[in-house]
């Protein structure tokens, strides 16, 4: 090895060693360090296990709350995304693909219980034949590699699939809602 850089290396090696077999900051000369079977804080009482299951209601509601409300901003901004497409306006529809597509990668972690919502949705391009292949990333394909918003919505049913697939997960023509079971909760 190099004297040039041994030297230097054994030198922080050293001060390493030396400094983690010093005095511990606020202990003086002589004291020692409480043994580690000595309990101190919050493992001197661990908590009991519960024979109670715990409730997950308030969270439950809240987090359904939040689906719902992601689902409805995704409706329409969705909307005014296809509108941009179905117009042609290659510049309005960049602008308006991430924020939309923002709205579905928030609800994404349920999307598979929302039936086929994903696949026409958030398809990648080898995730299904070519002629199934729709929703955000196939415009989005049509949008930067082909670099054209003409015609999208009318050479593949992407735009169509990307507006209605939101709401027919719903209970209503104009909202998105997230399927129920018989309770009340998100289906699963």
């Amino acid at each position: 090895m190099n004297a040039r850089y041994a030297v230097p290396a054994l030198l922080v090696v050293s001060s390493l060693l030396f400094s983690g077999c010093g005095e511990k900051s606020g202990m003086k000369s002589g004291d020692t360090a409480p043994s580690p079977s000595v309990s101190m804080g919050a493992e001197a009482n661990p908590p009991k296990p519960s024979s109670e299951t715990p409730s997950f209601e308030k969270e439950i509601a809240a987090y359904r709350t939040y689906v719902i409300g992601q689902c409805d901003t995704l409706v329409k901004q969705t909307d005014l995304f296809v509108k941009a497409i179905k117009d042609g306006d290659l510049d309005q529809a960049k602008k308006l693909y991430a924020p939309t597509r923002m709205y579905y990668e928030r609800i994404e972690p349920i999307a598979e219980a929302l039936g086929d919502l994903d696949p026409n949705i958030d398809a990648r391009e080898n995730d299904v034949d070519e002629k199934d292949w729709r929703g955000f990333h196939r415009l989005e394909k049509g949008l930067w590699q082909e670099n054209t918003a003409q015609g999208l919505s009318l050479r593949r049913p992407s735009g169509q699939r990307c507006q209605a697939a939101p709401r027919q997960s719903g209970d209503s023509g104009d909202s998105a809602r997230a399927p129920r079971n018989r309770s009340g909760r998100i289906a699963e």
